[in-house]
């Protein structure tokens, strides 16, 4: 029976290992067995006891009760000073310092009262966990990813590593100039944030009645950017996530503003580069400029000969210039179709069916009025 109750020990013990506070149960000759560990290691609390150990322990208070229990540091011989209180059906052991987490300790239990040193003696080791360390949210990525943006910027997509509270965004951005003053009211900021279902991508819009020309915002305070001129982007600390984790230091992104982009994307532009059949090597497509990180993702795909979606995964690179589609199968031979939806965007809000900002006297015509426009690709 000690035997059995030696392993049942270790194996509660074990578990020990694995959180703050653990209690743990096990049927013994006498009842319910159980050891706790208080989440600071200050006490250490044995009930279901054998009650002729706690006799042993009573018998013994007033002379040497390590003789039936103690705890050691593991290697050591030497009891940890402290006290051993009795219960009806238990022991509490307070060490006059606390248990240290990550260190290894020694539980030793002998009902033969020789001190650790007879043949039932147990011994089980026993570690509290090391705090696990406060996670904190944080900016993972801020897209358009290139170091060169147009003076029309149109927006930002901030990346978090996890979901982020709302109402708080236009707290925690700014805009810096080359000479490090805040750029005065450069984000359209709207009441309803522009957050993605999960909460972690935030869209920044850059006020476009200062990107367009002629509207009173930009005569009266200027354009955002100005081409030439370097910026910061900053997004600033103490932005709760909705684990109540705020953001412990600031994110930049450092760039240069390029002159205006007026000219649409052009699908009739990109090299694309078709794999070979019966492998797994990603459908390859260079742009003909930077594009909308977030629409590249999901409004571009992939159509096999009879018209059926081809299952796969987008993987989007080289600062939003190419575009790569990795096949869930093998490719087969054959012809497919690529479907662009003209509602893809560059930097500057130009899409392939439309431009951003249209000069109505000149009497330009968008390119795509369709939906979508599509390129042939061929497996072979």
């Amino acid at each position: 029976m000690r035997d059995r109750r030696s392993n049942t020990l270790r194996l509660w013990l074990a578990c020990l290992t694995a959180c703050y506070v653990c209690s743990v149960q096990t049927a013994s000759a006498h009842g319910e067995l159980s050891i706790d560990v208080d989440d600071a290691g200050a006490q250490i609390s044995v009930n279901g006891v054998d009650p002729h150990l706690l006799n042993s322990l009573s018998q013994a208070d007033r002379a040497d009760g390590s003789a039936f229990f103690f705890v050691t540091v593991s290697g050591r011989q030497r009891p940890l000073l402290g006290q051993i209180q009795l219960s009806d059906d238990g022991l509490r052991f307070s060490p006059r310092f606390p248990l240290r987490r990550g260190l290894a300790y020694e539980v030793v239990i002998d009902p033969a009262g020789e001190h650790g040193r007879s043949e039932t003696a147990q011994r089980i080791q026993l570690t509290l966990p090391l705090a696990k360390p406060k996670s904190v949210a944080s900016v993972r990525a801020i897209y358009p990813s290139s170091s060169r943006l147009p003076e029309n910027l149109l927006k930002f997509y901030v990346h978090f590593s996890s979901p982020m509270n709302r109402g708080e965004a236009y707290q925690h951005l700014r805009l810096l100039d080359d000479e490090g003053q805040v750029v005065d009211l450069p984000f359209l900021e709207i009441s309803q944030e522009l957050w993605d279902p999960d909460g972690r991508r935030l869209t920044v819009l850059l006020d476009p009645g200062r990107i367009k020309q002629g509207l009173k915002p930009r005569l009266e305070s200027g354009a955002v950017l100005s081409a030439g001129r370097q910026y910061t982007l900053e997004v600033l600390p103490g932005w709760n996530s909705d684990g109540n984790q705020p953001t412990d230091e600031v994110f930049r992104k450092v760039f240069t503003a390029t002159p205006v982009d007026d000219t649409q994307p052009n699908p009739d532009r990109w090299e694309i580069r078709a794999p070979n059949a019966g492998t797994h090597q990603p459908l390859e497509v260079e742009l003909d400029e930077p594009l909308d990180e977030a629409m590249l993702n999901r409004v571009i795909t992939l159509r096999d000969a009879r018209g059926k979606p081809v299952p796969g995964s987008v993987e989007v690179a080289e600062m939003e210039t190419r575009w790569r589609f990795v096949p869930q199968s093998a490719w087969r031979t054959g012809d497919y179709r690529l479907l662009i939806a003209t509602t893809l965007e560059d930097l500057a809000g130009n899409s392939v069916g439309r431009p951003f900002e249209v000069d109505v006297s000149s009497g330009a015509e968008q390119r795509n009025p369709d939906s979508s426009v599509e390129r042939r690709v061929t497996i072979r």
